[in-house]
Order: structure tokens, then sequence, then C-alpha cells
């Protein structure tokens, strides 16, 4: 009798990603507990990525705090999911505070990190913080042009 293993599960949680099952993907994640597997990180890569194409922003946060329960290390693609996950769901502040937390996890921020922080910023309307990340110089200069052009509209759109 042969049991399903972590990778049939990843596998299957992936499929529910294509198919914008979050929820299946977390009882997946749940029920590997139950068949006394242990969840590894593209697991819950996977099930933060369902998350994402959903829009479930809590559910993500809730996730990273698992990660941290099963000891296991978020690396930048988990950031930038959670990043993704805010930024969707206008979360500029918990955005904010993913990209601050990554460094004491031991992952630096990418081009993407930052850039979709500076998103979430914006898509919040707080186009002075996704300023003060641009010139903090969090993204690369391509990028941050185009971003500084955006966030220089949408500050006039708020002029007196």
């Amino acid at each position: 009798n042969h049991q399903p293993g972590t990778v049939t599960y990843n596998s299957a949680m992936s499929a529910c990603v294509a198919k914008k099952r979050w929820r299946h993907s977390l009882e997946l994640l749940d029920a590997m507990s139950s068949a006394l597997l242990i969840p590894d990180l593209v697991s819950f890569n996977s099930a933060l990525a369902a998350c994402e194409h959903s829009h479930q922003w809590i559910p993500a946060l809730v996730l990273l705090e698992e990660m941290k329960m099963h000891k296991l290390q978020p690396d930048v693609i988990s950031f930038n999911t959670l990043l993704t996950v805010m930024q969707s769901a206008s979360q500029w502040a918990h955005a904010l505070a993913i990209l601050s937390e990554m460094p004491a996890r031991k992952v630096l921020p990418d081009d993407i990190s930052c850039n979709v922080a500076i998103a979430a910023c914006s898509r919040g309307s707080h186009w002075q913080a996704a300023l003060h990340l641009l010139l903090s110089g969090c993204c690369d200069a391509v990028l941050g042009c185009a971003l500084t052009v955006a966030a220089g509209e949408a500050a006039s759109s708020y002029a007196c």
C-alpha cells in the first residue's frame, strides 16, 4: 500500500494554485501532518501562491507564522509572494512590515520585493511611503524611474 509523500502533496497544492483553490491548498497542507509528513519550504510556498492568486492576505500571514513554528526559513520567493498578496489586497502597511522583516530573517530583498512593496504603497494611496522606498535605494534605477513617475503622478492628484 503506497502512501502519498511530500512531493505528491506539493504537486496537488500546485494544482490548487492553478485553479485558485486556496482553501484546498491549505487543507492539503494540514493533511500532511495527519499523514505524518513534514511540510517543507515548497509546501509552504505552494500554499502561499494559492493565497496570492486568490488575494487571501490573512491566511498568507498565518502561513508565515506556521513556517516559524515548523522552523522553516522563508526564502525570497516566500517573501515576494507575501508581498504580492499584500499589494493585491491594498495592505501597504503589511507590505512594509514584511519588507522590513526580510533582513531580520536573513533574506535580502531583491528588485521584485522592493517594486512590489512600492506598488502596494501606491495602490494604497500612500505615495509618500512609495517615494521613501524609492529614495532609500530599495530598487534598481530602471524600474525606480518608472515608479517615480507613477508616484509623482499620484502625488499631483493629491496636491491642493
